[in-house]
């Protein structure tokens, strides 16, 4: 999709000019978004759950060997992403953006909560393991740290990997307070969740304790509802020891197979995928935005304070105030513009009279009226006037003739009929013949009228379509030049500005910077239509935030010269 492309380009064009700047911006999360891009192919899906639950033998049962480490304590200290390889890889990727290959004992001794290895693993974004497992190919499975350990980092890793992942499979035990809560994690950020209640020690229950299993699983589907989308029971040790120990008849046993036909059901669609990508480009720019309104604030009573007291005498207030008179000036021929738009796009044949009327108000308005060619709309009037004539005449005709009607019903039950009520009811059906005849010529009238009419509104129509795209083309060559004045002051401005000494000056500058290559970049992207997305709602928000932010910009003095 050329979409993808051109955001992929104007991302890392930003990412570059933006590092550039003498200032941090570690929220933006630039690198993630284009990382998720390049693979957003696959499907995300995250394994979650307090510690002691029995996620790392979930996993290794998943995998089929022992790639977690498992222990009474919280071990899994730093999120792991397995994906597909052609070998056993492991890979360490540092929160300053680099990364190193591991041997697997040296990934086993880093990936677990114990002291020796404390200072370098607080340096670790995550791990990643690529294991040759077909069922890996377009998926990434991310194993999380425990929720509610010893350890509360584990916490601040586990809920900002909800994040990233487009499914969650959350291991849950008898507490449903504490899993509730939990669970409210992955609500709020409308991520899909599938419950697993791991029953670790099952292979040494007795055969009736299954009944058991049966009614926990009922109250936690009842105390979870709508939190979840499933919820099954398993045995991960007893899976793991069967594909082990090759055992088929213990890896039956444990139910385990709900979780692999789970594991390969999860997929996004491409809508999904879409609507992942542009949310992850709206969340950059709220960021980016929050922080701009946020350093702007330091810098406003101090800055146009000094400005005015340095330049009292100088001709800086009358700039401002042509300033104003221009931006004025600009917005109003900007709704002129839309207001010419609306008709050229319409068949001005169609209109009728109160449009017109308006849209003569409108460019009354601008003193442009005399550029209209007239239009007599008296025939227009006389049409009118005819159909609804011929609407009341037609309601009289309708009640005349329901009276003739009762009249011959009233007549016809005698044996003969009487002289003169027949003369009578000839006279009604002589003036109902004659109201019929004057309303086929009213209809005649108006149709004849028509058709002249017609006429003479197409050539009408030639010639105001003729006017109005004249008018339009002047309105935006008066437009070009007041917006040419506009620049032409603010750089007399910045003129003005560079002549003061004042240390906040070089904050502005930066965000000012920070600006400038927002709005350089951003229209590279914007300013072209994708079909596919241009009815999406996330891409509206991400367009709708990039101009509150190319606006907000210009509120802001340009090329200062700091001393």
């Amino acid at each position: 999709m050329i979409w993808k492309e051109h955001l992929s380009e104007t991302l890392r064009v930003w990412k570059q000019d933006i590092e550039s700047l003498d200032q941090k911006w570690e929220g933006l999360n630039l690198s993630e978004l284009l990382n998720y891009m390049q693979a957003e192919e696959n499907t995300v899906i995250g394994i979650f759950g307090e510690f002691k639950v029995g996620k790392s033998t979930f996993l290794n049962a998943l995998l089929g060997e022992k790639l977690a480490i498992e222990g009474d304590r919280p071990t899994t200290a730093v999120a792991t992403k397995y994906t597909y390889g052609m070998k056993n890889k492991y890979e360490v990727q540092y929160k300053d953006g680099t990364s190193r290959s591991l041997s697997k004992e040296l990934y086993s001794k880093l990936s677990i909560e114990i002291p020796e290895t404390r200072s370098e693993r607080d340096n670790i974004e995550y791990f990643n393991c690529e294991i040759p497992d077909e069922r890996l190919k377009n998926k990434v499975i991310i194993d999380t740290p425990g929720f509610s350990s010893i350890n509360t980092h584990h916490d601040d890793v586990s809920k900002k990997i909800i994040d990233e992942v487009d499914f969650a499979i959350v291991l849950v035990d008898r507490n449903a307070a504490s899993t509730i809560e939990m669970l409210k994690l992955f609500q709020k950020n409308k991520v899909p969740v599938h419950g697993i209640y791991n029953d670790r020690d099952r292979s040494s229950m007795q055969v009736n304790d299954g009944e058991e299993d049966d009614g926990i699983i009922i109250n936690l589907k009842n105390a979870l509802g709508k939190l979840i989308i499933s919820l099954d029971c398993i045995s991960a040790l007893d899976a793991y020891e069967g594909k082990v120990k090759n055992d088929q008849e213990l890896y039956r046993s444990s139910n385990f197979e709900v979780v692999e036909d789970l594991i390969k059901s999860l997929h996004l669609t491409q809508d999904q995928r879409t609507n992942r990508v542009l949310s992850k480009l709206v969340e950059c720019f709220q960021y980016f935005h929050t922080t701009l309104k946020k350093e702007k604030t330091k810098y406003p009573i101090t800055f146009y304070g000094s400005i005015m007291g340095e330049l009292l005498d100088g001709n800086l207030p009358s700039t401002f105030k042509k300033h104003l008179q221009l931006k004025k000036k600009i917005e109003v021929f900007d709704r002129l513009c839309l207001a010419l738009a609306d008709v050229l796009y319409e068949d001005v044949r169609y209109l009728d009279h109160t449009y017109h009327e308006e849209l003569k108000a409108t460019l009354l308005e601008f003193g442009l009226i005399g550029q209209l060619p007239k239009y007599n709309w008296n025939s227009i009037n006389r049409i009118n006037d005819i159909h609804q004539q011929i609407d009341n005449e037609s309601i009289k005709l309708k009640s005349f003739r329901e009276n003739v009607s009762r009249s011959w019903q009233k007549e016809s039950k005698f044996a003969f009929l009487r002289k003169h009520a027949l003369e009578m009811i000839f006279t009604k059906q002589y003036e109902f013949n004659n109201k019929r005849t004057e309303i086929i010529e009213l209809e005649n009238e108006a149709e004849f009228l028509l058709a002249e009419a017609e006429k003479d509104l197409e050539a009408y129509a030639k010639s105001l379509t003729a006017a109005i795209h004249s008018i339009y083309a002047d309105v935006l060559d008066y437009r070009d030049e007041a917006e040419k004045q506009w620049y032409e002051l603010w750089n007399e401005q910045n003129q003005q500005l560079s002549k003061i000494s004042l240390p906040n000056l070089k904050g502005i500058k930066k965000i000012q910077h920070a600006c400038d290559v927002f709005i350089n970049e951003m229209p590279m992207f914007f300013g072209q239509e994708y079909e596919e997305i241009k009815f999406n709602f996330e891409y509206q928000k991400a367009k709708y935030l990039f101009e509150i932010i190319q606006e907000e910009s210009f509120d802001m003095p340009i090329d200062v010269t700091v001393k």
